[in-house]
């Protein structure tokens, strides 16, 4: 499992958002990767998430960031 608290002290730099700041981040060119996490997922690698995760894809896809 990877969390901010995780990423931390594995040195990993991140930064936490609320999802409607994605965009103007996005925008800007503030945005390296997206990292999200998932409620669910299948043994055929399908996911299932919470709202705003199709947004954060959407996004990533339009400003060819990896998701």
């Amino acid at each position: 499992m990877l969390d901010s608290r995780r990423g931390k002290r594995l040195g990993i730099a991140h930064q936490v958002i609320v999802d409607a700041a994605a965009g103007s981040l996005f925008a800007a060119g503030d945005v390296d990767a997206v990292v999200v996490g998932a409620d669910r997922i299948a043994a055929n690698g399908d996911v299932a998430n919470k709202i705003g995760t199709y947004t954060l894809a959407v996004l990533a896809r339009a400003h060819h960031v990896p998701f």
